[in-house]
């Protein structure tokens, strides 16, 4: 049935519907045995930017044929983003434009085809994170009409969001404080938009958040248990240099703030081999494609050959000159993609791969297998 339709309905008095304008509510409109609660609650905040939905929830409900929810919420912790009708109406419903005032949002809706009585769920409501943050969702006015357009009021029950149970410091949220929340802050360095990544929440990430999370490694952590990650997280000598030059200018003396710059100096220590070694590519065996890490003590030309089982050589890659460090994740790593000098991908074989950086050489085993 069409909007028009409904309306035509309303005018002749076989349907009362509760606009989301206000109504005349007086200390005479009755209370129901009835409860509207929110839920779940509490909520445990998602990250920043991240949304989740409550339920508009209804208990003891009785001959109901439309509801009006006005809905308090704290705007510095959530937004409101949308909502949509419940379960609880018949399903031949007609919903009012939510009105936004504020930190309020009312909802509405009727049914054109008779009431409702029992339990059931009004309304979904999604909101968006604005900061990780204790607040609460209160329910300030909810209204029910019978057919007969008779007002009538439940008990209300609010909601609470709750801070998650997180250390700050592990802003990636997966329950430890490690290398990887220090990259998710590195990546994000300059950024004045709300995210988790600025730990002290200065409105900024900088420098101090980047400590910050070091500095809550704790002290089981292991600068050199960075080379057991995944490919793609490490970051670089530069970067950590960088980093650390900023940290000690600005002479933080906190025992959290020393111990975090005592971390970092610790990663670019293992960032900084003490020997030039040639590592194992992966994956391997692989088809079409493998990527070939390798560390440097020193600044050197790299140069990667691969031969035949023959000793022929089918690719040259000139990998240019290259700084001290590790080249690990596949954006540093050297990549062949299976293919000879022409252009022609090879058999499935086994290779093997050369690397020469100087006077350094050394020569590694891999496999095509397709």
């Amino acid at each position: 049935m069409h909007e028009a339709e409904i309306g035509e309905l309303i005018e002749n008095g076989i349907v009362s519907v509760i606009s989301a304008e206000s109504l005349p509510i007086t200390e005479e409109t009755p209370y129901i045995d009835a409860t509207v609660s929110i839920s779940p609650t509490p909520v445990e905040s998602p990250l920043v930017d991240q949304q989740f939905t409550v339920d508009l929830n209804i208990e003891g409900g009785k001959n109901i044929a439309g509801y009006q929810a006005t809905i308090q919420y704290d705007d510095t912790a959530v937004r409101y983003v949308s909502s949509v009708n419940g379960d609880f109406l018949l399903s031949d419903t007609y919903a009012a434009t939510p009105i936004i005032d504020g930190n309020t949002v009312t909802v509405a809706a009727a049914s054109y085809a008779g009431e409702t009585s029992g339990n059931g769920t009004l309304a979904k409501l999604t909101f968006e994170v604005v900061a990780e943050k204790e607040s609460t969702i209160m329910l300030t006015e909810v209204l029910f009409s019978n057919s007969a357009g008779m007002l009538t009021r439940p008990y209300l029950e609010d909601g609470q969001i709750i801070e998650p149970p997180y250390l700050r410091q592990d802003v990636n949220r997966d329950g430890s404080v490690n290398i990887l929340d220090l990259v998710y802050v590195a990546g994000r360095i300059g950024v004045t938009e709300r995210t988790t990544a600025d730990v002290n929440r200065d409105g900024s990430v900088n420098v101090l958040d980047l400590v910050s999370v070091a500095g809550a490694f704790g002290k089981t952590a292991s600068a050199a248990s960075l080379l057991s990650l995944e490919a793609g997280t490490i970051p670089t000598k530069t970067e950590v240099e960088l980093w650390l030059k900023e940290a000690q200018q600005l002479n933080l003396t906190d025992p959290k703030s020393l111990r975090g710059i005592n971390y970092l100096k610790q990663l670019l220590l293992a960032l900084a081999p003490q020997e030039t070694a040639l590592l194992a590519n992966y994956p391997n065996p692989f088809n079409p494609e493998t990527w070939i890490p390798y560390q440097l003590s020193k600044p050197a030309e790299v140069t990667l050959q691969i031969y035949a089982v023959d000793g022929s050589r089918i690719r040259t890659l000139s990998l240019g000159h290259q700084d001290q460090g590790i080249y690990l994740a596949r954006k540093r790593a050297a990549y062949w993609d299976g293919k000879n000098g022409i252009g022609e991908s090879v058999a499935s074989c086994v290779y093997y791969y050369t690397l020469i950086a100087d006077e350094f050489t050394a020569t590694r085993k891999m496999l095509i297998l397709k």
